[in-house]
């Protein structure tokens, strides 16, 4: 509240001559309880603002949550119909489906492949030789995994692979066939596995 600069008498907001000396209230005094008054108004308004947008957003959401849950009562019709929805359909019989499983992937030979080329990269990863097979070993590997989930993921590509690297590993073997080591032999049995594969390197 303004007072008085005379009398130090506490004045009303509204007055604007002091009631005990008569002395007239300055403007500026109006003023800084205008701008008390209005500092305290936006406040609140804020405030009840603020309130009152939480509650709706609180409304909201709940109204939301329970729209997308089911009730208690409906819980297990709800579920049961969502279990009828994504129940599978025997359409095959076990015996076709049997048949189509074992018509895909590779046999053991692929396996022993993969070892036979690790073998052969730990003994002799610094020989030029040893790297261009495993070049082709690399590219004939990730053709076969690619297309593991198929009938035959040995295809025509894959044959003529193996094809040249067995024709590589053979030229490789014979120009060391006088001075035989384990090299040689890995590469001589490496040649009979790929034409194991060429053959029967499907599962059948």
């Amino acid at each position: 509240m303004p007072n008085c600069k005379l009398c130090g008498l506490t004045l009303m907001p509204n007055d604007k001559f002091c009631t005990s000396c008569g002395t007239k209230v300055s403007d500026t005094s109006h003023l800084k309880h205008k701008n008390v008054y209005t500092q305290k108004m936006y406040k609140n308004v804020v405030q009840s603002l603020e309130k009152q947008g939480k509650s709706y957003v609180e409304k909201q959401i709940k109204n939301h949550i329970a729209k997308v849950l089911p009730k208690a009562g409906n819980f297990s019709e709800s579920t049961q119909q969502i279990s009828e929805v994504f129940k599978p359909t025997n359409t095959h019989k076990p015996t076709q489906n049997n048949n189509a499983v074992s018509q895909g992937g590779v046999d053991i030979w692929t396996w022993v492949y993969v070892g036979i080329n690790a073998f052969m990269l730990y003994l002799g990863y610094r020989n030029d030789e040893v790297i261009g097979v495993m070049l082709f070993s690399i590219v004939i590997l990730l053709f076969v995994f690619l297309r593991i989930s198929k009938p035959k993921p040995y295809n025509w590509l894959v044959k003529i692979l193996l094809i040249l690297q067995g024709l590589l590993l053979l030229a490789f073997a014979l120009e060391k066939i006088e001075r035989p080591n384990i090299m040689v032999l890995l590469m001589l049995f490496m040649f009979a596995i790929n034409l194991r594969l060429i053959f029967k390197g499907n599962k059948s």
